[in-house]
């Protein structure tokens, strides 16, 4: 049992007095209808102390004084993001005292701070928006087809871990203003900057910023209006720079078209220590001859765009199996590796380049392989993030299907390939090209000294050209998630389900929700919420002063018709606390 209230002074003094007459204590006890441990202890401290008053406990001595709280406090006001437990870790360590969690609370609680959720940042503040009124001001007399040269962009993020980073803050409760104590809106890394756009001739679709805007970075970019969460900034631009930045992804103007200067600087930069060709043409020759033999190379390759045909020496792969585990089990453990000429990977480098250009924009985000600043780290943190993320949520869970293409880049089919290439904005000219340089290919396995007999393919993108993985990528762009629950990573070939489950799964048929226990909670509550949305328009019908009986004609057909909608279904097995819920539109209803 807890420990009672303290007797009072006035019915001390009576104990004492009848004890000084003589009263025995269980008479007096019975009397005042006390206990006798109670008379008992008010008479032993009479007589150790003279008096009656209740001597101040010991208590329990606190553990920080009021040194240590001042420096609490400071470090709780510098440090407004830190938790309780890295308060406590913090703590343990400047005081040398061992502290509990629920000690640092009470002594935050005793320094007049409080957890609290932090705020998010204003929307706009006064200087922004004085900036964005005196940029309005000095363009009032600009024309419509001026306006239709401004490109609106907005600044966006995509949290891609640790989401919920720093959404609270120790204060007070007058510091809900102060700027330390709003929400961060950016943590490195574990966020996306992305910027989109609009502007008179549509939506742009979102890219992704590298670097800062600034005038000295860019010139023809004019930051104006700037806010700490949320940015609107007015960019004027020329109508040829709009329509680049505005068209989501606008095929080329011109096909390729390959200059003297870029085949001159691709053979200086080959790496001399790789293998040859079929051809036996050796990236040192081609390195150290580059300025005599790159005008000769330059009008092959583009006599070579030109009629989309690709030369029949150039499409000769030798084929060398390396293993792929120390002990061969089969030929399964062998990866076909193609060497093919190093004339024909520096012509494929220059189409890559430029096939980059234009479907970049275009790739599924979800593909991590063979892209620039994308590795397999980015891959497993956003698969870890997307699963965590969803199994925040009480009673759910996640399926994960890992799969993985066996021979991927042999399945590719010219002919379809070239359909999504044309999908994806690529020139017919480089889509026929493409499809020559896949059809009707030569090769020949090479191990050792033995050398196999010459075989036609038609199938398939060698493993070694530097085309492929590209290719490869394009041709299973399409394979994407059309379910939101579900998310579909990509790795080259190898591909991650992951389907985010939740355990009170519904399913609506026919406009009725029915859970898997079968209970009808959940379609009542649909239907409660359908309901007292459509009752704002009844009220305001009502404020017409309409005839009763149209508002009774309202109400019959768009909120008495939800209300009952396969009522013969569920309304026998609806609680009593559901019923009401109903009882409760209809009396708001008929009021």
């Amino acid at each position: 049992m807890g420990r009672g209230s303290p007797i009072p002074p006035m019915l001390r003094r009576k104990i004492v007095d009848q004890y000084q007459k003589g009263v025995s204590q269980r008479k007096i006890a019975k009397s005042l209808k006390l206990s006798s441990s109670t008379v008992h202890n008010i008479i032993q401290r009479f007589r150790e102390s003279g008096t009656i008053s209740v001597c101040k406990g010991q208590g329990r001595k606190t553990i920080l004084d009021a040194c240590d709280l001042r420096a609490l406090r400071w470090h709780c006001i510098t440090y407004r993001n830190a938790t309780v437990m890295e308060i406590t870790a913090w703590a343990q360590e400047y005081f040398q005292k061992t502290l509990s969690v629920n000690t640092i609370h009470r002594a935050i609680r005793r320094c007049r701070l409080k957890l609290y959720r932090s705020k998010k940042k204003p929307y706009l503040n006064m200087i922004q928006k004085r900036r964005r009124f005196l940029w309005a001001k000095a363009h009032l007399k600009w024309t419509v087809a001026k306006w239709k040269t401004v490109l609106w962009s907005d600044e966006s993020k995509f949290e891609v871990l640790l989401g919920k980073l720093g959404c609270h803050v120790i204060r007070t409760k007058e510091d809900k203003d102060n700027s330390s104590c709003y929400q961060r809106s950016v943590q490195k890394p574990a966020s996306l900057m992305v910027w989109g756009c609009m502007s008179a001739c549509g939506m742009g679709s979102l890219h992704i910023w590298k670097g800062t805007i600034n005038a000295e970075s860019n010139a023809s970019f004019e930051l104006l209006i700037s806010s700490s969460s949320s940015s609107y900034t007015f960019i004027p631009v020329s109508p040829t720079q709009l329509h680049t930045l505005v068209t989501p992804h606008p095929p080329p103007l011109t096909p390729l078209t390959i200059k003297e200067e870029e085949v001159n600087r691709l053979f200086k930069r080959l790496n001399t220590r790789k293998a040859t060709g079929p051809d036996s043409v050796s990236p040192s020759l081609l390195k150290n001859c580059a300025n005599q033999l790159s005008p000769v190379f330059t009008d092959i390759f583009n006599t070579s765009l030109e009629t989309c045909h690709v030369p029949a020496c150039f499409k000769i792969s030798a084929i060398v199996p390396v293993p792929k585990k120390t002990k061969i089990t089969g030929l399964n453990d062998y990866r076909p590796v193609a060497l093919t000429s190093v004339v024909m990977k520096s012509f494929e480098r220059l189409v890559l380049s430029y096939l980059k250009d234009i479907t970049d924009p275009l790739l599924d985000p979800l593909q991590f392989a063979y892209r620039s600043n994308r590795s397999v780290d980015d891959a497993v943190i956003l698969a870890l993030h997307f699963i965590l993320q969803h199994l925040d949520s009480p009673g759910s869970y996640a399926r994960i299907l890992f799969v993985d293409f066996s021979s991927a880049f042999n399945t590719i089919i010219p002919a379809l390939l070239r359909d999504k290439l044309f999908q994806l904005n690529v020139p017919d000219s480089m889509c026929s090209w493409i499809t020559d340089f896949l059809t009707d290919r030569r090769q020949f396995v090479r191990l050792g000294t033995h050398v196999s007999d010459l075989q036609h393919i038609s199938t398939g993108s060698p493993q070694g050209c530097v085309l492929s993985p590209l290719l490869f990528s394009l041709y299973t762009n399409g394979c994407t998630s059309g379910h939101q629950s579900v998310k579909l990573l990509k790795f080259a070939d190898d591909t991650t389900l992951i389907g985010l489950i939740s355990d009170g799964d519904e399913l609506a048929y026919r406009g009725t929700t029915n859970t898997k226990e079968l209970k009808w909670e959940q379609n009542i509550r649909s239907l409660t919420k359908k309901a007292q949305q459509r009752m704002y328009f009844l009220r305001q019908l009502k404020k017409f002063l309409l005839p009763v009986k149209m508002l009774v004609n309202f109400y019959t057909a768009i909120i008495e018709s939800i209300l009952t909608s396969s009522i013969t279904v569920w309304f026998a097995a609806a609680t009593a606390r559901d019923k009401a819920k109903l009882q409760c539109v209809i009396h708001s209803a008929e009021k």
